[in-house]
């Protein structure tokens, strides 16, 4: 089975970009924190949360191969 330069270029994108913003992520969550918009103790205190969340999102999204 080939693949097409149609589906090659979908994939690329589909991958890169989402991993260009995670990579982005930390500045950010800098730039807001120097702005005053948020403030570290209040990224502490949601720390827990944000790892049930991002636990919760990978169940959903990875295979069922067995």
């Amino acid at each position: 089975m080939m693949i097409t330069a149609s589906e090659y270029f979908s994939f690329v994108v589909m991958t890169t970009i989402p991993a260009g913003f995670l990579f982005e992520l930390p500045l950010i969550i800098m730039a807001l924190t120097s702005f005053g918009l948020i403030d570290p103790y209040s990224l502490g205190k949601i720390r827990k949360y944000a790892y049930f969340v991002l636990f919760c999102i990978s169940v959903l999204i990875t295979h069922q191969t067995f």
